[in-house]
């Protein structure tokens, strides 16, 4: 079985945006106007967590995008420790999003709060 990367073994910090949004970038690479759209990322816990969501959740929501062609089926990935609720030590995946793959995954939220948060992200992507 294929071990899935950690965090820091693939991205760095590009960027801090409002509302605990970070955008990371690959890391050791030299972005330029050519390169830009592919190697800057939102993470899905990120995603998640500014639309007061559960991460599981919106991974249900990135599958069924997968399975309807609207998100490549290897996307960016690596994983993550979390506690749970009774302080167990778990990991869970968690995707780094290009700004259309966040555009797509984003748009398929549904409802008035997500609506009025839907807007709020693409601003400041």
């Amino acid at each position: 079985m294929l071990q899935t990367p950690l965090l820091e073994d693939i991205l760095e910090i590009y960027t801090k945006i409002p509302d605990d949004l970070t955008l990371w970038k690959t890391k050791n690479l030299q972005l330029s106007h050519e390169n830009i759209l592919e190697n800057i990322f939102v993470l899905s816990t990120n995603i998640a967590s500014f639309f007061n969501i559960r991460h599981n959740n919106l991974t249900r929501s990135i599958y069924k995008l997968q399975n309807e062609g609207q998100l490549p089926k290897r996307l960016l990935n690596f994983e993550q420790p979390y506690e749970s609720g009774n302080r167990t030590r778990l990991t869970h995946t968690v995707y780094a999003l290009t700004r259309h793959q966040t555009y797509h995954l984003i748009m398929d939220f549904s409802g008035p709060k997500a609506r009025s948060k839907k807007h709020a992200i693409v601003a400041r992507l």
